[in-house]
C-alpha cells in the first residue's frame, strides 16, 4: 500500500495478453515485459516488493504520484542535450528525376540541379556548425540524389578534408537505385561514407516497371543491385509505399522478399502513401496497414524488436537547431515539407546565426486529447508542419499499436513453448 501512495501507473502503459500472460508496454520508455496474469495483477493492485517497485520505474511503468508525464517529456525533449550535438542534414542534390512514382510529393516542382559552387558552400555551412564531439548525419535525398554525383563528391571531399576524422559522421540515401553500379557502390563505401540506403518497390516485375518507368529489365537489375549492397556491408531499408489502390501489389513484393536469398540482411517496413485521398493519419488506412504488418510478421520479415511500437524523444527533427533540409540552389528549409511552399529560412552563403536558431520548430502545442493519449510519445501530436497548417490528424490508431504488441506477445509464447 505504501507503493500504491508514492507512485501510480504510467498513462503510457499499453497491454495486451493472451493465454494467461500480458505484455505490457510503456510507450515513453519503450519498455517491453512480459507478465504472468497474477503478476500483472500485483503490478495493478502494488503488490509487490521493493526491488520490484524499483524495476517497474526504471522502466517508466511506474512513476512518481506527483509526476505530470505530458509536461515531463515535453520538458526532457526541449531540453536533452542530444538536440544540440547532433548535425542533421538533408541536401537535395537535385530535384530531377529518371523516376515517375504517380504518389511522388514533388509533382510539380520545378526541376533544378545543384551547381558546384553551392555545392561547396553547403559543405562550408557545415563545418561552420560543427563541433568537436558533436555528431554529423547527412541524408542525400531528391529527386534522384545519385542524378548529381558530382555534388555529393564535392561536399564529402570537403568535409573530409576539413572536418576531425574523429567526429561521429556518416550519410545516408534514399534513391531508386537505377543509378548504382560497382564504381558507385565503391563511392559509397570508400568516400561517401554511407552506412544505409533506402530503395522503394512498389511491385514485382512488371508492375514495379509500369510504376516507376525505368524500362524493361529494371526490376531485376534492381533486385541484383540490392545483394551487392548487402555483399558491401552497406545496410539496406526496403520501403514499400501502400494505400489502398495497390494494397495487393505490396503483398507480392512483401511475398517475393520473403524468399530473396538477403532477406535476413536486409530491412523491409511499409509506409503509406500520403495523398488528397488519403488523410496524414492512419485511421482511414488502419485495415490496409493491419493487413501489411501481418504478412510481414507471417512471412519472417518482421520479428523480434523490430515489432515493438518505435518511441521518439521527439515529434519531428525539425525541433532540432542543427536540422536543415538543403535545396538545390542552397536555400535552408526546416522541413522538406516546406520546401514546397518556399518557405525558406536563409542560405547556405547568407544567414544570421540568431535567426537560424529562431527558425527552430519549438512549439509542443498539441490539443488536449493528445495530453492523455497513452500513443503520445510515439505521434507527437502528428506532423508539426500539419499543425502549423491547422491540421491535427493522429498518426497513429490503437489498433495498430496492439496488433503489433500482440504480434510481439505470440513471439514469446512460442519461443517458450519450444524451450
Amino acid at each position: 500500500m505504501l507503493a500504491m501512495k508514492k507512485y501510480k501507473k504510467s498513462i503510457y502503459n499499453i497491454s495486451v495478453s493472451k493465454d494467461r500472460y500480458v505484455l505490457l508496454f510503456n510507450a515513453a520508455s519503450g519498455s517491453a515485459i512480459v507478465l504472468t496474469d497474477e503478476a500483472y495483477d500485483q503490478f495493478n493492485s502494488f503488490s509487490f516488493d521493493e526491488n520490484t517497485v524499483i524495476a517497474y520505474l526504471d522502466r517508466g511503468f511506474l512513476v512518481d504520484s506527483e509526476c505530470d508525464e505530458f509536461t515531463r517529456i515535453q520538458q526532457e525533449s526541449e531540453n536533452t542535450p542530444y538536440k544540440k550535438k547532433i548535425h542533421k542534414y538533408r541536401i537535395l542534390t537535385t530535384s530531377a528525376c529518371n523516376a515517375k512514382c504517380f504518389y511522388c510529393y514533388e509533382k510539380g516542382l520545378r526541376r533544378y540541379t545543384m551547381t558546384p559552387s553551392v555545392a561547396l558552400d553547403t559543405a562550408k555551412f557545415i563545418v561552420k556548425h560543427v563541433n568537436e564531439g558533436d555528431r554529423i548525419r547527412i541524408e542525400w535525398f531528391g529527386g534522384e540524389p545519385l542524378m548529381n554525383m558530382p555534388a555529393i563528391d564535392t561536399i564529402m571531399k570537403y568535409l573530409t578534408e576539413h572536418l576531425s576524422p574523429y567526429l561521429d559522421f556518416h550519410t545516408t540515401i534514399v534513391t531508386n537505385g537505377s543509378r548504382i553500379n560497382e564504381e558507385v557502390i565503391e563511392k559509397m563505401v570508400y568516400h561517401w561514407r554511407i552506412k544505409r540506403i533506402q530503395i522503394t518497390i512498389d511491385g514485382v516485375g512488371e508492375k514495379y516497371e509500369e510504376v516507376k518507368g525505368l524500362g524493361r529489365g529494371s526490376f531485376r537489375r534492381i533486385i541484383s543491385t540490392i545483394g551487392k549492397l548487402v555483399e558491401a556491408k552497406i545496410n539496406v531499408d526496403i520501403r514499400l509505399n501502400y494505400d489502398a489502390s495497390n494494397l495487393e501489389d505490396i503483398k507480392e513484393v512483401i511475398r517475393f522478399f520473403s524468399s530473396y536469398q538477403y532477406k535476413d540482411r536486409i530491412t523491409i517496413y511499409a509506409a503509406k502513401i500520403f495523398s488528397e485521398i488519403t488523410r496524414r493519419g492512419y485511421f482511414d488506412l488502419e485495415k490496409e496497414t493491419l493487413e501489411v504488418e501481418e504478412l510481414l510478421y507471417t512471412l519472417g520479415l518482421k520479428k523480434g524488436l523490430a515489432l515493438l511500437p518505435r518511441t521518439f524523444t521527439t515529434g519531428c527533427m525539425a525541433t532540432y537547431p542543427g536540422f536543415y533540409t538543403i535545396d538545390p540552389d542552397g536555400k535552408l528549409f526546416k522541413c522538406d515539407r516546406k520546401l514546397l511552399d518556399g518557405n525558406i529560412v536563409a542560405t547556405v552563403s547568407k544567414y544570421d546565426e540568431d535567426a537560424l536558431y529562431r527558425h527552430r520548430w519549438n512549439n509542443l502545442e498539441v490539443e488536449s486529447k493528445c495530453e492523455i493519449c497513452a500513443l503520445y510519445p510515439m505521434c507527437w501530436g502528428g506532423c508539426i508542419y500539419d499543425r502549423i497548417s491547422g491540421i491535427y490528424p493522429c498518426y497513429l490508431t490503437n489498433s495498430i499499436v496492439e496488433h503489433n504488441l500482440m504480434l510481439l506477445l505470440n513471439d514469446y509464447l512460442k519461443r517458450r513453448q519450444t524451450v
